[in-house]
């Protein structure tokens, strides 16, 4: 017979249940069978729930409404999350938020969407977020493994390469060697929008929701500019011109156009009136890469470099 090792969780939990046992109010909830959660400080209560594992918790919240309450909290099920992997879903895009596409195609024959929610008339809490991600994640997982997954329908319409793209959740934004830049439904795999505008290939798009200015997109291009777009108007706003050779990559916060080009420099745009405001030099080859924050700038190029700007007035090489 096989004897189960004890893990070091296990262990830590029969310590503190020990040491629970040992006081008066422990005493108490092992004789009367009282609820330790209504007589523990939450502190404590949270502490030994976060030895419990995903399944364990889940198994605890189904004894009552009490115990579903105190384990719907984020710091339990962030840490699960977090040692998984998972952290992106919750902050680089809620998962919890996005909508599933209405195409009727299965691999595996049987439905990849489920409904998670509590009835409004319910007496539990809605679940709370890292709750919430943990279990669409796992079911995400769950349905890659055993093909339960929709596949949607190719995007056709350009008559060239698609060199870049840039997606929202709902929609897709496409640009390509045909110049032109298009605009699709993902849940009808429809082309709502076709945009002309740049004389060359589109090398990068950057989609860029401002909440009180409408949607824009910024792209690059072989031409040497680069363009910002009014989508909702399928109309370009504003042309950037100044680089000598091609736009290879671009940043954009709403305020601010940030671009690396082939000609080895780095340009700060001012969005309107369309104005360079500074240009970075230091680079011996073409820039292939940049990423900023509000007080950064990095850039990465062919000469094997990576050199870091500070964001201010005199925009200064940092690194």
């Amino acid at each position: 017979m096989r004897v189960a090792r004890k893990t070091p969780h296990l262990i830590s939990v029969k310590a503190i249940v020990l040491r629970l046992l040992s006081t008066e109010i422990g005493a108490a909830v092992y004789q009367e069978m009282m609820d330790f959660t209504e007589h523990l400080q939450p502190e404590l209560v949270d502490m030994i729930l976060s030895y419990l594992s995903p399944n364990e918790l889940s198994v605890f919240s189904k004894c009552s409404v009490m115990w579903r309450e105190v384990s719907n909290k984020d710091n339990l099920w962030l840490h699960h999350c977090m040692v998984r992997g998972w952290l992106r879903f919750g902050l680089s895009g809620e998962l919890s938020t996005e909508n599933h596409l209405n195409i009727q195609m299965n691999v595996a024959g049987n439905s990849p969407v489920f409904h998670l929610y509590v009835p409004e008339d319910s007496r539990l809490s809605s679940l709370c977020k890292w709750k919430n991600i943990f279990i669409r994640v796992k079911h995400l997982h769950q349905n890659w493994r055993k093909g339960r997954y929709t596949v949607s329908p190719m995007l056709k319409g350009h008559t060239e390469k698609v060199t870049a793209f840039a997606c929202n959740g709902r929609c897709v934004v496409t640009g390509s060697e045909d110049k032109s830049l298009r605009m699709w439904d993902m849940s009808t795999a429809s082309c709502l929008r076709k945009m002309d505008g740049h004389m060359d290939t589109i090398t990068k798009i950057i989609w860029k929701c401002m909440c009180s200015h409408g949607q824009h997109v910024v792209t690059g291009s072989w031409d040497n500019t680069l363009a910002l777009w009014d989508i909702e108007h399928a109309e370009i706003a504003h042309m950037y011109e100044g680089h000598s050779e091609a736009v290879t990559c671009c940043w954009y916060n709403g305020e601010k156009i940030v671009s690396g080009s082939a000609d080895s420099d780095v340009r700060i745009w001012q969005i309107s009136p369309p104005k360079c405001l500074h240009i970075m030099q230091g680079h011996q080859g073409e820039v292939y890469c940049l990423t900023a924050t509000n007080s950064v700038i990095a850039s990465g190029s062919s000469d094997s470099t990576v050199k870091v700007w500070g964001f201010d007035v005199k925009y200064r090489l940092v690194c």
